[in-house]
């Protein structure tokens, strides 16, 4: 199926993640426990869930009850940060061509990736965590994101 907009599934995991542990506030929350709330890989959240904690958007605690608790307030953490933690810094790319053939200037189709990309980066850039873990409360939690 084809899809003109496209973020990866390690951010998606990154995201939700950071959500999820933005949600239990302050209680840590397991890569496992993470991982079967959302329904992926254990071994892709660990992955995801460890970059960002060398990032500093989560930090681990040991132990038995231990876990992932986030490394700032949850208003503070947008969701372009961790976007772009995974993926790295989010470009204006003009041509749909992935070597870039257009040279800024796509003679077909204008603009229209580089003005699907900043609205994309403007509407990450402005959602936070805490506003994310909001939404995902007043749904009735996370059934509704599958």
């Amino acid at each position: 199926m084809a899809n003109f907009f496209h973020i990866s599934e390690a951010a998606v995991i990154g995201v939700h993640s950071c959500t999820l542990v933005a949600m239990e506030a302050g209680k840590p929350l397991s890569a496992r426990q993470v991982a079967t709330r959302l329904g992926v890989s254990y071994d892709h959240t660990v992955r995801v869930m460890h970059r960002l904690r060398q990032a500093g958007v989560l930090k681990s605690v040991r132990g038995p009850s231990g876990g992932f608790l986030l490394g700032a307030d949850p208003g503070q953490i947008r969701a372009l940060e961790i976007i772009e933690i995974l993926e790295g810094k989010v470009e204006d790319r003009h041509c749909f061509f992935l070597n870039g053939k257009c040279r800024g200037r796509c003679i077909l189709f204008g603009d229209l990736r580089g003005l699907i990309n900043r609205q994309a980066r403007e509407f990450f850039a402005r959602l936070t965590l805490e506003e994310l873990a909001a939404r995902m409360k007043d749904s009735g939690g996370e059934a509704d994101w599958m």
